[in-house]
C-alpha cells in the first residue's frame, strides 16, 4: 500500500496515515448494496431517518422495529456497521458514533464492533476514546490486525484517555452568510489570499501559509512548502485526500483553518 505522508509529520496523527487505495476501496465497500434476501435491510431503512432526524431517532426506530417486526428486517451486526459507515462517509460522525455504540450494545462480544466504534471516535477527533475501544477489540480478538495497528500507533503517539483533537468551530446560518459576504469583499479588493497568509497553531506545532504571485502555499514545521490548489474561495486541495478550509468571520478576519483528511478534521487557530 502507498501511504500518504501529509500528516505523518505529527506523531499524534499517525493513525491518519492510511493509503489512497485503501480509502477508495472502503468507499466502494460501504456503498455496495447488501445481498438480496428474505429480510429487508435495516441499514437502508434507518439511513434516511438518521440523516433527517439524527442518530438518536434512528436508534429509537431500530428498537421499535426490532420489537415489533423482528422477522421483517435484517438486524445483523453487519447491517449496523454498514449504516455507521455510510453515516461516516456522509460526515455525520456523531450519528455514526451512536450507531456503532448501538452495535457494541447489541453484539458485546464482537471485536469488529469495537473496532468500528474506535474508528468512528478517531474520525471525531476523540483519540483517547478511539484507543480505549481498539484495546477492547484487541482483547476480544488478539488477531485483529487493524485494532493492533491503531493501539500501537496511538500509544506510540502518547495518546491518553482524554486526548482530543481541536474541532472546527460551528457556525450559525447568520454567521455563514456574513462570512460569505466578507470573503466576497476580500476577493473584490484583491486581499483574500493575503488575509490567509500567516501562522496557525497546529497541535503542538505550527503551520505557515504564504502567498506568492496569486498562489498559496502551506508548510508544516520543517517540511517542504506545498502548493494549495483552489477548490473554492475558502477551500484548497493539498492531495487527492487532503484539503484545507479557511474560516473567515463576518468582519473579514481569518480565524483559522480546518485540515481535512478523509473524514477526519482538525482545526488550527490563526495566531499571527
Amino acid at each position: 500500500m502507498r501511504s500518504t505522508n501529509f500528516l505523518s509529520l505529527f506523531a499524534v496523527m499517525l493513525f491518519l496515515a492510511t493509503s489512497v487505495s485503501y480509502a477508495q476501496d472502503k468507499v466502494e465497500k460501504i456503498d455496495r448494496p447488501p445481498k438480496k434476501g428474505p429480510k429487508q435491510s435495516i441499514a437502508d431503512t434507518l439511513y434516511k431517518t438518521a440523516k433527517e432526524k439524527g442518530g438518536a431517532e434512528a436508534i429509537t426506530e431500530y428498537r421499535k422495529l426490532k420489537s415489533e417486526d423482528k422477522g421483517k428486517y435484517d438486524f445483523s451486526e453487519g447491517e449496523l456497521k454498514r449504516l455507521g459507515d455510510k453515516l461516516l462517509r456522509s460526515e455525520r460522525t456523531e450519528d455514526a458514533i451512536e450507531i456503532f455504540k448501538l452495535n457494541v450494545e447489541m453484539f458485546p462480544k464482537s471485536s469488529n464492533a469495537y473496532d468500528s466504534l474506535g474508528e468512528a471516535y478517531l474520525a471525531d477527533g476523540q483519540l483517547g476514546m478511539g484507543l480505549e475501544n481498539f484495546k477492547k477489540a484487541l482483547a476480544l480478538d488478539p488477531k485483529n490486525k487493524n485494532a493492533a495497528m491503531y493501539v500501537e500507533r496511538l500509544e506510540k503517539a502518547g495518546v491518553k484517555k482524554d486526548t482530543k483533537l481541536p474541532k472546527p468551530p460551528k457556525e450559525s446560518n447568520d454567521n455563514k452568510s456574513g462570512s460569505a459576504k466578507a470573503v466576497e469583499l476580500l476577493k473584490r479588493e484583491g486581499k483574500l489570499y493575503e488575509s490567509y497568509a500567516g501562522k496557525y497553531e497546529f497541535l503542538n506545532s505550527q503551520l505557515v501559509i504564504t502567498t506568492e504571485a496569486d498562489r498559496l502555499f502551506v508548510q508544516f514545521a520543517k517540511d517542504k512548502k506545498r502548493e494549495l490548489k483552489p477548490l473554492s474561495d475558502t477551500s484548497f486541495s493539498i492531495s487527492p485526500i487532503d484539503s484545507i478550509i479557511f474560516s473567515v468571520d463576518s468582519s473579514g478576519k481569518v480565524t483559522g483553518l480546518t485540515i481535512k483528511h478523509h473524514v477526519h478534521k482538525v482545526f488550527a487557530k490563526k495566531i499571527e
